[in-house]
């Protein structure tokens, strides 16, 4: 799972669901060789709509398996599941 949401959005929102890393949405060609091919990748952004869902569809057309999380890390802590901040854990 990778949290692809951008700075001001980060800066914005420090929750984050925990042991994920952070990659840069708008250089997916930079990063995505660094993902597994053997598992699905989701992917989240703030409310899951055209961020996770661009990144997403970009990963898939390099040949991953690649969700969107539906609703973003606003709706998981909406749902009380758990997260921490922003280099807490």
């Amino acid at each position: 799972m990778l949290d692809i949401r951008h700075d001001d959005d980060r800066e914005r929102y420090t929750a984050h669901i925990m042991d994920t890393e952070w990659r840069d949405s708008f250089t997916v060609e930079n990063w995505a060789d660094t993902c597994p091919r053997d598992k699905t990748i989701v992917v989240y952004c703030m409310y899951g709509f055209w961020v996770s869902q661009k990144v997403a569809e970009e990963l898939r057309a390099f040949g991953f398996d690649a969700r969107s999380l539906e609703g973003g890390i606003t709706a998981r802590c909406a749902m009380g599941l758990p997260s921490s901040e922003i280099g807490s854990d």
